[in-house]
Protein backbone atom coordinates (compact mmCIF):
# COMPACT_ATOMS: atom_id res chain seq x y z
CA UNK A 1 0.00 0.00 0.00
CA UNK A 2 1.42 3.45 -0.92
CA UNK A 3 2.62 5.44 2.08
CA UNK A 4 0.18 8.29 1.37
CA UNK A 5 -2.81 5.93 1.34
CA UNK A 6 -1.58 4.26 4.53
CA UNK A 7 -1.30 7.63 6.24
CA UNK A 8 -4.86 8.52 5.24
CA UNK A 9 -6.11 5.16 6.53
CA UNK A 10 -4.37 5.66 9.87
CA UNK A 11 -5.81 9.16 10.17
CA UNK A 12 -9.31 7.83 9.44
CA UNK A 13 -8.89 5.19 12.15
CA UNK A 14 -7.80 7.90 14.58
CA UNK A 15 -10.99 9.84 13.82
CA UNK A 16 -13.13 6.78 14.42
CA UNK A 17 -11.61 6.12 17.84
CA UNK A 18 -11.33 9.71 19.03
CA UNK A 19 -14.56 11.54 18.48
CA UNK A 20 -15.01 15.28 18.60
CA UNK A 21 -15.39 16.64 22.17
CA UNK A 22 -17.08 19.97 22.90
CA UNK A 23 -17.12 21.96 26.16
CA UNK A 24 -20.42 23.62 27.06
CA UNK A 25 -21.62 25.52 30.12
CA UNK A 26 -24.83 27.03 31.45
CA UNK A 27 -24.73 30.73 32.37
CA UNK A 28 -27.23 33.59 32.24
CA UNK A 29 -24.65 36.34 32.86
CA UNK A 30 -22.00 36.42 30.08
CA UNK A 31 -20.00 39.08 31.97
CA UNK A 32 -19.65 37.08 35.22
CA UNK A 33 -16.02 37.04 36.39
CA UNK A 34 -16.10 33.35 37.28
CA UNK A 35 -17.40 32.47 33.82
CA UNK A 36 -14.38 34.33 32.47
CA UNK A 37 -12.12 32.19 34.70
CA UNK A 38 -13.73 29.04 33.29
CA UNK A 39 -13.10 30.29 29.76
CA UNK A 40 -9.49 31.30 30.45
CA UNK A 41 -8.62 28.02 32.18
CA UNK A 42 -10.19 26.11 29.28
CA UNK A 43 -8.17 28.08 26.73
CA UNK A 44 -4.94 27.55 28.72
CA UNK A 45 -5.57 23.78 28.69
CA UNK A 46 -6.08 23.68 24.93
CA UNK A 47 -9.86 23.77 24.56
CA UNK A 48 -10.78 25.63 21.39
CA UNK A 49 -14.10 27.02 22.66
CA UNK A 50 -16.55 27.11 25.54
CA UNK A 51 -20.14 27.08 24.31
CA UNK A 52 -22.46 29.06 26.61
CA UNK A 53 -26.16 28.16 26.81
CA UNK A 54 -28.99 29.44 28.99
CA UNK A 55 -31.28 32.45 29.29
CA UNK A 56 -32.59 34.46 32.22
CA UNK A 57 -36.15 33.71 31.09
CA UNK A 58 -35.53 29.97 31.22
CA UNK A 59 -33.96 30.22 34.67
CA UNK A 60 -36.85 32.28 36.01
CA UNK A 61 -39.34 29.70 34.71
CA UNK A 62 -37.62 26.44 35.61
CA UNK A 63 -34.86 27.33 38.08
CA UNK A 64 -31.72 25.21 37.82
CA UNK A 65 -33.69 22.50 36.02
CA UNK A 66 -33.34 24.83 33.04
CA UNK A 67 -29.70 23.69 32.83
CA UNK A 68 -30.84 20.28 31.63
CA UNK A 69 -33.43 21.80 29.30
CA UNK A 70 -30.81 24.06 27.71
CA UNK A 71 -28.29 21.21 27.38
CA UNK A 72 -30.88 19.01 25.69
CA UNK A 73 -31.55 21.72 23.10
CA UNK A 74 -27.81 22.18 22.56
CA UNK A 75 -27.22 18.43 22.16
CA UNK A 76 -29.74 18.29 19.32
CA UNK A 77 -27.39 20.38 17.16
CA UNK A 78 -24.52 17.88 17.22
CA UNK A 79 -23.88 14.53 15.52
CA UNK A 80 -24.86 11.53 17.64
CA UNK A 81 -21.28 10.51 18.58
CA UNK A 82 -20.00 13.96 19.47
CA UNK A 83 -18.84 13.92 23.10
CA UNK A 84 -20.24 16.84 25.08
CA UNK A 85 -18.65 17.94 28.35
CA UNK A 86 -21.23 20.02 30.22
CA UNK A 87 -20.20 22.02 33.30
CA UNK A 88 -21.67 24.66 35.59
CA UNK A 89 -20.73 28.20 34.65
CA UNK A 90 -19.70 30.14 37.77
CA UNK A 91 -17.89 27.63 39.99
CA UNK A 92 -15.87 25.46 37.60
CA UNK A 93 -12.30 25.62 36.28
CA UNK A 94 -10.73 23.44 33.60
CA UNK A 95 -7.69 21.51 34.79
CA UNK A 96 -6.59 19.33 31.86
CA UNK A 97 -6.65 19.07 28.08
CA UNK A 98 -9.52 17.70 25.95
CA UNK A 99 -7.65 14.48 25.17
CA UNK A 100 -7.32 13.68 28.91
CA UNK A 101 -11.04 14.08 29.53
CA UNK A 102 -11.91 12.14 26.39
CA UNK A 103 -9.58 9.28 27.34
CA UNK A 104 -11.02 9.04 30.87
CA UNK A 105 -14.56 9.06 29.48
CA UNK A 106 -13.86 6.36 26.89
CA UNK A 107 -12.18 4.22 29.55
CA UNK A 108 -15.37 4.30 31.63
CA UNK A 109 -17.23 2.24 29.03
CA UNK A 110 -20.39 4.28 29.64
CA UNK A 111 -22.44 6.43 27.28
CA UNK A 112 -22.89 9.20 29.87
CA UNK A 113 -20.88 9.95 33.01
CA UNK A 114 -21.95 12.15 35.94
CA UNK A 115 -19.62 13.71 38.48
CA UNK A 116 -19.54 12.31 42.01
CA UNK A 117 -19.58 14.08 45.35
CA UNK A 118 -19.68 13.63 49.11
CA UNK A 119 -23.16 15.15 49.60
CA UNK A 120 -26.02 12.68 49.36
CA UNK A 121 -29.18 12.39 47.25
CA UNK A 122 -32.66 12.54 48.76
CA UNK A 123 -35.25 9.94 47.79
CA UNK A 124 -38.32 11.25 45.96
CA UNK A 125 -40.90 10.77 48.77
CA UNK A 126 -38.68 12.74 51.17
CA UNK A 127 -38.15 15.45 48.57
CA UNK A 128 -41.89 15.72 48.01
CA UNK A 129 -42.18 16.37 51.74
CA UNK A 130 -39.35 18.91 51.43
CA UNK A 131 -37.07 16.86 53.69
CA UNK A 132 -33.34 16.29 53.19
CA UNK A 133 -32.93 12.69 54.33
CA UNK A 134 -30.24 10.71 52.53
CA UNK A 135 -31.56 8.03 50.18
CA UNK A 136 -31.43 4.81 52.22
CA UNK A 137 -31.56 2.53 49.17
CA UNK A 138 -29.05 4.42 47.02
CA UNK A 139 -27.84 1.69 44.62
CA UNK A 140 -24.23 2.89 44.35
CA UNK A 141 -23.34 3.17 48.04
CA UNK A 142 -21.81 -0.33 48.21
CA UNK A 143 -20.50 -0.48 44.66
CA UNK A 144 -18.29 2.59 44.78
CA UNK A 145 -14.57 1.94 45.11
CA UNK A 146 -14.38 5.32 46.85
CA UNK A 147 -17.41 5.07 49.18
CA UNK A 148 -17.26 8.68 50.37
CA UNK A 149 -18.00 9.76 46.78
CA UNK A 150 -20.84 7.36 46.13
CA UNK A 151 -23.32 10.13 45.28
CA UNK A 152 -23.81 12.03 42.04
CA UNK A 153 -23.31 15.70 41.19
CA UNK A 154 -25.10 17.35 38.27
CA UNK A 155 -22.52 20.10 37.78
CA UNK A 156 -20.58 17.93 35.32
CA UNK A 157 -22.14 15.69 32.67
CA UNK A 158 -19.97 14.06 29.98
CA UNK A 159 -21.47 11.91 27.26
CA UNK A 160 -22.37 11.31 23.65
CA UNK A 161 -24.84 13.84 22.27
CA UNK A 162 -27.37 11.15 21.36
CA UNK A 163 -27.28 9.59 24.83
CA UNK A 164 -27.39 12.93 26.65
CA UNK A 165 -30.53 13.71 24.66
CA UNK A 166 -32.02 10.39 25.71
CA UNK A 167 -31.19 10.90 29.40
CA UNK A 168 -32.53 14.45 29.43
CA UNK A 169 -35.70 13.42 27.63
CA UNK A 170 -36.35 11.11 30.61
CA UNK A 171 -35.45 13.96 32.97
CA UNK A 172 -37.90 16.38 31.37
CA UNK A 173 -40.69 13.79 31.52
CA UNK A 174 -39.99 13.27 35.23
CA UNK A 175 -39.76 17.01 35.91
CA UNK A 176 -43.28 17.50 34.63
CA UNK A 177 -44.63 15.13 37.31
CA UNK A 178 -43.80 17.62 40.09
CA UNK A 179 -42.29 20.89 38.77
CA UNK A 180 -42.47 22.80 42.07
CA UNK A 181 -40.57 20.15 44.00
CA UNK A 182 -37.88 19.77 41.36
CA UNK A 183 -37.41 23.53 41.05
CA UNK A 184 -36.87 23.62 44.81
CA UNK A 185 -34.44 20.68 44.82
CA UNK A 186 -32.77 21.60 41.49
CA UNK A 187 -31.70 19.48 38.54
CA UNK A 188 -29.57 17.26 40.75
CA UNK A 189 -32.63 15.71 42.36
CA UNK A 190 -33.94 14.83 38.90
CA UNK A 191 -30.78 12.91 38.05
CA UNK A 192 -30.73 11.29 41.49
CA UNK A 193 -34.19 9.87 40.81
CA UNK A 194 -33.28 8.67 37.32
CA UNK A 195 -30.25 6.85 38.72
CA UNK A 196 -32.15 5.20 41.61
CA UNK A 197 -35.89 4.58 41.95
CA UNK A 198 -36.59 5.77 38.41
CA UNK A 199 -33.77 3.86 36.73
CA UNK A 200 -34.31 1.79 33.58
CA UNK A 201 -32.36 -1.00 31.94
CA UNK A 202 -30.78 1.64 29.71
CA UNK A 203 -29.70 4.01 32.49
CA UNK A 204 -28.28 1.15 34.55
CA UNK A 205 -26.21 -0.03 31.60
CA UNK A 206 -25.29 3.27 30.00
CA UNK A 207 -25.05 6.00 32.67
CA UNK A 208 -22.30 5.96 35.28
CA UNK A 209 -20.95 8.05 38.16
CA UNK A 210 -17.31 9.16 38.27
CA UNK A 211 -16.70 7.80 41.78
CA UNK A 212 -12.90 8.07 41.53
CA UNK A 213 -12.92 11.67 40.23
CA UNK A 214 -11.03 10.67 37.09
CA UNK A 215 -13.04 13.08 34.93
CA UNK A 216 -14.09 15.73 37.45
CA UNK A 217 -13.43 16.62 41.09
CA UNK A 218 -16.12 18.24 43.23
CA UNK A 219 -14.81 20.06 46.29
CA UNK A 220 -17.76 20.02 48.73
CA UNK A 221 -16.47 18.87 52.14
CA UNK A 222 -13.02 18.42 50.60
CA UNK A 223 -9.92 20.04 52.09
CA UNK A 224 -8.27 21.70 49.09
CA UNK A 225 -5.28 23.15 50.94
CA UNK A 226 -1.98 22.29 49.28
CA UNK A 227 -0.12 19.43 50.93
CA UNK A 228 -3.32 17.78 52.16
CA UNK A 229 -5.93 16.40 49.74
CA UNK A 230 -4.71 18.28 46.67
CA UNK A 231 -1.28 18.81 45.17
CA UNK A 232 0.09 20.26 41.94
CA UNK A 233 1.91 18.62 39.05
CA UNK A 234 5.01 20.08 37.39
CA UNK A 235 3.04 22.50 35.20
CA UNK A 236 0.61 23.65 37.86
CA UNK A 237 -2.42 21.45 37.27
CA UNK A 238 -4.39 20.28 40.31
CA UNK A 239 -3.84 16.66 41.34
CA UNK A 240 -6.48 14.92 43.45
CA UNK A 241 -5.01 12.78 46.22
CA UNK A 242 -1.75 12.68 44.21
CA UNK A 243 -3.41 10.14 41.93
CA UNK A 244 -5.47 11.69 39.13
CA UNK A 245 -5.50 14.99 37.29
CA UNK A 246 -9.23 15.48 36.68
CA UNK A 247 -9.97 17.70 33.70
CA UNK A 248 -12.70 19.57 35.58
CA UNK A 249 -12.71 21.06 39.09
CA UNK A 250 -16.18 21.95 40.41
CA UNK A 251 -16.29 24.12 43.54
CA UNK A 252 -19.72 22.97 44.66
CA UNK A 253 -21.66 23.14 47.90
CA UNK A 254 -23.10 25.97 50.02
CA UNK A 255 -22.42 29.41 48.58
CA UNK A 256 -20.11 30.61 51.36
CA UNK A 257 -18.07 27.40 51.44
CA UNK A 258 -17.44 27.29 47.71
CA UNK A 259 -16.67 31.02 47.63
CA UNK A 260 -13.98 30.50 50.27
CA UNK A 261 -12.57 27.54 48.35
CA UNK A 262 -12.48 29.43 45.06
CA UNK A 263 -10.80 32.40 46.73
CA UNK A 264 -8.20 30.09 48.26
CA UNK A 265 -7.57 28.39 44.92
CA UNK A 266 -7.16 31.72 43.14
CA UNK A 267 -4.67 32.87 45.78
CA UNK A 268 -2.60 29.67 46.13
CA UNK A 269 -2.80 27.61 42.95
CA UNK A 270 -0.27 29.20 40.56
CA UNK A 271 -2.22 28.70 37.34
CA UNK A 272 -5.50 30.02 38.75
CA UNK A 273 -3.64 32.85 40.44
CA UNK A 274 -2.13 33.93 37.11
CA UNK A 275 -5.41 33.58 35.23
CA UNK A 276 -7.29 35.53 37.91
CA UNK A 277 -4.93 38.50 37.66
CA UNK A 278 -5.72 38.75 33.93
CA UNK A 279 -9.46 39.27 34.59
Amino acid sequence: MPSQALALLCFACFLVVFECIELVTYATDPAHEDLALLQRSAHWNGWSAVHVVGTQEGFETHGLVDKLRALRRFARKWPANTILAFVDGYDVVINNEPFALESAFLASGKRVMLASEVGCCTDKPSAQGYKTTCHRAWPFAREASHPSRAWLNSGVIVGYARDIRRLLRLAWKEYRTDPAMYRAYTDQQLLCFLMSDGSTLWTRASVGIDHLSELALTTYQTDIRLGQVLGLDTIGRIVFANRTIPAIIHFNGPKQEKREQMDYAKAHFPLLKDLSTEL
